[in-house]
């Protein structure tokens, strides 16, 4: 490649950074350009090696929706080069959609995300622990593809005295996700913005773990040792059982909602009572209610699917903001509008808001804070 062609390439690249900045005018333009503007960009893209396909599809959608440009039957990558030359080389998209795209670029969906807090509070990246053994007085532990598995007693050995008991903890981030076994094979799937304190190894009379945020609970059978879940001043006392449990600290309740078995509620040591599978009970401050639901539809976050079944805006947008990591400010008339539907929790963020696009329902502003203002149509 020539050096005309080269320095001709570079420029492309500055009017596109400047473009993605909010920078771009006409008096960006440069002059005496060697080639045509698609055909620089084309050589930009075929130099960057950017997958033409892909960013074909995305400009089409972005681009030509904002104008009404037939494009006939050519290569992917001649298209893109004329709707990339659209667009930096003339005024197509407005400050609005320069800071939507910007949001878009910026914001993805979570990953499998975790901490792990020992007792003498040394400080584990599990990110960084694949494969490998972690080893500490309070806790030995092996990270497979999957998951972190935690010794159970036999496998440390119950009469082991050099084996210290404590407490560790597991935190998740916003934009993370977890999933681990505990000592007595117990399956936990942590949610974002949520933790779980348990010991090395349980005792002989009981297998007591502590919750903030959300987190499912496959337990493993123990008619000796029953387990119990503590969210606050609730707790949840099973044998054997699948349930969810919701104790986010901003929302003020606890919501646990059982899928397999049974399980008794306590508040403060005292029984509100036992609920069955496809029952939930809401707990808030002196007040709870039991109510019959779907269960699936609280525990299919873990297998990739946010489920909601007529579930309160505010609800939605707050688990959406903790796995893509981003905020929502909605109008107070909307917050408690009923939504039913699935989402793809791995989809980009852009699905999601096309889907409230769709309903017409919505005003929806993108702040350059990246947050996003979710008004009523109705009061434009």
């Amino acid at each position: 490649m020539d050096k005309e062609i080269r320095d001709s390439i570079k420029k492309g690249e500055s009017l596109a950074n400047s473009f993605v900045k909010g920078n771009f005018g006409e008096d960006n333009l440069p002059v005496n350009f060697p080639l045509t503007p698609g055909e620089i960009v084309e050589e930009y893209l075929s130099y960057k090696k950017i997958d033409a396909d892909q960013e074909f599809l995305y400009l089409k959608k972005r681009i030509l929706r904002k104008r009404n440009i037939l494009i006939k039957s050519v290569s992917a990558a001649a298209t893109i080069a004329v709707l990339l030359s659209i667009a930096l080389f003339t005024d197509v998209f407005s400050d609005k959609d320069k800071i939507e795209y910007s949001f878009y670029e910026s914001i993805k969906p979570g990953t499998r995300n975790a901490i792990l807090i020992l007792n003498d509070s040394t400080v584990i990246d599990l990110d960084n622990q694949n494969d490998s053994i972690l080893e500490d007085i309070a806790l030995i532990a092996y990270k497979d593809s999957s998951s972190l598995i935690f010794a159970s007693n036999e496998q440390v050995g119950a009469e082991d005295t050099s084996f210290e008991t404590g407490f560790n903890e597991i935190v998740v981030p916003r934009g993370g996700e977890y999933s681990f076994k505990l000592p007595d094979g117990t399956k936990v799937f942590l949610n974002s913005e949520s933790s779980l304190r348990f010991p090395s190894r349980f005792s002989n009379l009981d297998r007591s773990v502590y919750v903030k945020g959300e987190a499912v609970f496959d337990v493993t059978h123990d008619s000796s040792r029953p387990f119990i879940v503590n969210a606050g001043d609730v707790g949840v006392k099973v044998l054997g059982t699948i349930f969810n449990v919701r104790a986010y600290e901003n929302e003020n309740r606890t919501v646990v909602t059982l899928n397999e078995g049974s399980v008794r509620i306590l508040r403060s040591g005292q029984v509100l009572g036992e609920i069955e599978p496809d029952q939930q009970i809401v707990v808030s401050g002196d007040e709870f209610v039991v109510k019959n639901v779907n269960s699936e539809a609280y525990i299919i976050w873990k297998e990739g699917v946010f489920r909601f079944d007529e579930e309160p805006l505010s609800t939605v947008l707050e688990q959406i903001g903790r796995w893509y990591d981003c905020r929502f400010e909605i109008e107070e008339e909307l917050k408690n509008k009923k939504y039913s539907g699935i989402i793809n929790k791995y989809d980009s963020i852009e699905e999601f808001v096309s889907v409230l696009k769709t309903t017409g329902e919505f005003e929806i502003i993108f702040n350059k804070d990246m947050h996003i203002r979710i008004n009523s149509a109705n009061n434009k």
